[in-house]
């Protein structure tokens, strides 16, 4: 009775009891606090290894093509792999802001300057083209060069797609040929698209300028004088060719202006051994 009567004697705390000393919520908090902690904590780290993983997931963009350009020089060369493009690319605005035709000698390129011409060499046979950059391509690794359909046409690769070819820069021609659409004789014409004869050129006998030239070559295939052409261009950087007023469809090569007959004979004397057929005309 006396130990009860002590108990009794000492009265709880107000609001509380035996049972709630150990149910209080204010008994669990610590415990309850450190697993939220830990559990916060394990979340942080792995959005941290999720948001490093995607980082090095995307990385920097490859460009398409790191190889060096070619130079845009008379001569240069280079070699790779050919693509051509036509349809749905017809009509449509190039690079250089024509429309492009896929019927004319054009090319897309890397990095040459629009307008430059440069020949299209097919290594596989041996064919062979000029064209003319009006706009950039190809995209893809390892081609260097994207030509019209009939650019392709005229070095047999519209089959195959592409081809392994070698360009060369080289000088711009008198104008442009439409080598799409063959003249009636079977050779290669130059005129702007419409079929008809090429505008009438000065003569290598009838220029207006004084003096003489020097003539390499002259041909009936406009191709064949192109490639001469560029031979020349070597050696003498006024290498041209023009088409015979007297002669329709005769191409001449010629390099030289108001030269005096001395120096077109020493011209001639110099590279005679180069080029056999090669001799001094008057341009009157």
């Amino acid at each position: 009775m006396q130990a009860e009567s002590t108990m009794r004697s000492k009265p709880m705390p107000v609001g509380l009891s035996r049972d709630s000393l150990v149910s209080h919520p204010r008994a669990q908090r610590p415990a309850h606090g450190r697993w939220c902690w830990q559990l916060c904590g394990l979340v942080l780290v792995l959005l941290l290894l999720a948001s490093g993983c995607a980082k090095r997931k995307r990385g920097p963009s490859v460009p398409v093509s790191r190889r060096p350009s070619i130079a845009a020089v008379m001569g240069a060369t280079e070699e790779g792999v050919a693509s051509w493009y036509g349809n749905p690319y017809h009509g449509r605005r190039t690079a250089n802001g024509e429309v492009y035709d896929m019927e004319r000698m054009t090319a897309a390129h890397p990095s040459l300057p629009f307008n430059l011409w440069v020949r299209v060499l097919n290594l596989d046979n041996g064919q062979q083209t000029t064209v003319r950059i009006n706009d950039r391509g190809p995209f893809v690794k390892g081609r260097i060069i994207d030509l019209s359909r009939a650019a392709a046409r005229a070095v047999s690769m519209l089959g195959p797609g592409i081809a392994k070819v070698r360009i060369t820069v080289i000088p711009a021609p008198v104008q442009e040929p439409d080598l799409s659409r063959p003249s009636p004789s079977g050779s290669p014409t130059a005129g702007g698209g419409s079929g008809q004869d090429p505008p009438r050129r000065p003569s290598a006998f009838g220029d207006a300028h004084a003096g003489y030239a020097v003539q390499f070559g002259a041909f009936r295939n406009y191709q064949n004088a192109i490639s001469l052409r560029d031979r020349v261009a070597l050696h003498l950087a006024d290498a041209r060719v023009v088409e015979a007023s007297s002669e329709p469809g005769l191409w001449i090569v010629l390099a030289g202006t108001n030269l005096s007959r001395e120096e077109a004979e020493k011209i001639v004397a110099a590279l005679r051994a180069d080029f056999p057929r090669i001799f001094p005309v008057s341009a009157h």
